[in-house]
């Protein structure tokens, strides 16, 4: 339970502080930012970055955490430190997605009413995270997210942003989630 203690820290603030990963997508991230940032006066480039952070953020939730929890593995994956090592990777790539989504969508006037939304949804990963990190687990959290994706998606095709999700793999070295394997992009 330290050595979790001490990575979920480790990949927070790699993520957080820095806001970027670690390994190789520490450069894409950082691409990504400047990509939201230089997009960020048109309109309709800062739908396009929204609409590809979402797509990564929600892709990779219901891969990793949500898809889980509906083949009923959320207890094989609490006991298995590799799994929840990968789990707390996901979740917190999906905190950096939302957020650089969150950017774009606070740079395009069309979005910006998912600014809140995706605010709330950034803050209810990084409590559940730290519920995590101490061994508690609500299953009603990952529902509740669950719900508030699809309001997300459908609010976003409504404004013309229609969401694709993706799931890029996770890291290497991390462990597997409970038999998951990536799906790729």
């Amino acid at each position: 339970m330290r050595l979790l203690s001490v990575m979920l820290v480790v990949l927070a603030l790699a993520l957080v502080g820095c806001g970027s990963s670690s390994k190789s997508s520490s450069s894409s991230t950082a691409a990504k930012t400047a990509a939201v940032s230089s997009t960020s006066t048109a309109g309709g480039g800062a739908a396009a970055q929204f609409a590809a952070h979402a797509g990564i953020a929600f892709g990779v939730f219901h891969h990793y955490i949500y898809g889980p929890l509906l083949a009923g593995q959320i207890q094989a994956l609490l006991k298995n430190k590799a799994a929840v090592a990968k789990a707390t990777t996901a979740a917190l790539l999906v905190v950096g997605e939302i957020k650089l989504a969150t950017a774009a969508a606070n740079s395009s006037a069309s979005l910006k009413k998912l600014v809140t939304p995706l605010t709330v949804l950034s803050n209810g990963f990084i409590s559940a995270l730290t519920r995590l990190k101490i061994g508690k687990f609500k299953i009603a959290e990952i529902q509740s997210a669950n719900i508030a994706i699809g309001s997300i998606e459908g609010t976003a095709a409504s404004a013309g942003a229609s969401i694709v999700e993706r799931t890029p793999p996770l890291p290497a070295g991390v462990g597997s989630l409970a038999g998951h394997s990536p799906a790729g992009p």
